[in-house]
């Protein structure tokens, strides 16, 4: 559902800028200059027509393709290209973000899955051979433990005991 959400507002930004570029030509038609959408005909053009060659242009933009067959003519095209050029980057980058932490989501939810079916196994087998439940609980407790500090990302190495603990301690 995350990437879903996700796609939608990268669409909706895509729309959002795309209607953006088309007004900044609509203020800047004049008869006497030569703008981005009168260099690419666009004057006569439907409203339909419009959008798709301005959203093609946003695309090629923000996603820095820029094949060159369409480009900002006057100073104020430019400085919006340069304003829609770093949405991209943050775009790409908010995209990219997301992905890695739906992949790492993933990942918990199988090693999660992965303990659970590991503890289960063992009560099954501890059931079996009729283990008294005091000691069930100390191999569960022994199990969790070793489990979560082997695939803890925070391992505590023997420098940072040294300066934790008090040296009688060691």
């Amino acid at each position: 559902m995350g990437s879903l959400k996700a796609t939608l507002m990268l669409y909706f930004l895509g729309h959002w800028m795309t209607c953006s570029w088309h007004l900044v030509n609509v203020l800047e038609a004049r008869d006497d200059i030569e703008t981005w959408a009168v260099a690419n005909d666009l004057g006569g053009k439907t409203v339909g027509d419009r959008y798709l060659r301005c959203y093609y242009t946003v695309l090629n933009v923000v996603t820095s393709v820029g094949y060159g067959d369409m480009y900002p003519v006057t100073n104020i095209e430019r400085v919006f290209f340069i304003l829609m050029i770093n949405a991209g980057d943050v775009l790409f980058a908010l995209a990219f973000g997301l992905i890695a932490q739906i992949t790492m989501q993933k990942n918990q939810a199988n090693e999660s899955q992965k303990f659970v079916q590991k503890l289960l196994t063992i009560q099954q087998i501890m059931t079996s051979y009729n283990i008294s439940q005091q000691q069930r609980e100390r191999v569960e407790q022994y199990f969790s433990f070793t489990y979560l500090f082997r695939n803890s990302t925070a391992h505590i190495e023997h420098q940072d005991l040294e300066d934790i603990v008090p040296k009688g301690l060691l």
